[in-house]
């Protein structure tokens, strides 16, 4: 509950701040973009859900409950025109890390220990699921990763070839505490 709760509050976060639209930024399953998107994208998805320390055999401490560590990424797409493989230039690239670059900024600076956010998100979540620590920046790529047709769903035979650059923001270290006396499973 609370890894949805942290994706709709970022997606509703960055529709609101950056601006983005609907058809702009939206929760995915994975880093890529639905068919159908505009020339830039930013989708979020969730990217880790597990014990502080990443596991590991490494102990819970007993005087809290259930603690839980969740990760996301906020991938920002980008599409060049309809073209051949292979046909992002020089200065396609360059232009468009630049741009990228500055949404990634933007990005990082409105999520990285929001605590507004984290309030956000503690909103959205049952009561007994409550959030403790903020999602925090962990990393960007260093550099945009060029993308063929198939990363924005072009998967049909004539479809003209659709090439493209994607930049993804990691964030992680939001921790949920569930303490021992509402350690419990609610399946509705």
């Amino acid at each position: 509950m609370s890894l949805s709760a942290c994706l709709e509050a970022v997606r509703d976060h960055l529709r609101k701040e950056v601006p983005l639209r609907n058809k702009e930024c939206d929760i995915e399953g994975s880093g890529e973009p639905t068919q159908g998107t505009g020339q830039f994208y930013v989708a979020i998805h969730p990217t880790s859900w597990g014990p502080p320390g990443g596991g590991g055999g490494l102990p819970h401490p007993t005087d809290y409950g259930l603690r839980e560590v969740y990760g996301l990424s906020c991938t920002i797409s980008r599409r060049t025109s309809k073209s051949p493989p292979g046909s992002v230039t020089p200065n396609f690239f360059l232009n468009s890390t630049k741009s990228m670059e500055k949404l990634a900024r933007k990005i990082m600076v409105l999520i990285h220990q929001n605590y507004q956010l984290l309030q956000r998100i503690n909103e959205l979540a049952d009561d007994w699921d409550q959030m403790a620590t903020p999602l925090q920046w962990v990393g960007t790529d260093a550099a945009p990763t060029p993308r063929g047709q198939e990363w924005f769903s072009e998967d049909s035979p004539n479809a003209p070839s659709q090439t493209g650059l994607s930049l993804e923001v990691r964030f992680a270290s939001a921790e949920r505490i569930q303490s021992y006396e509402n350690l419990e499973v609610k399946l509705q």
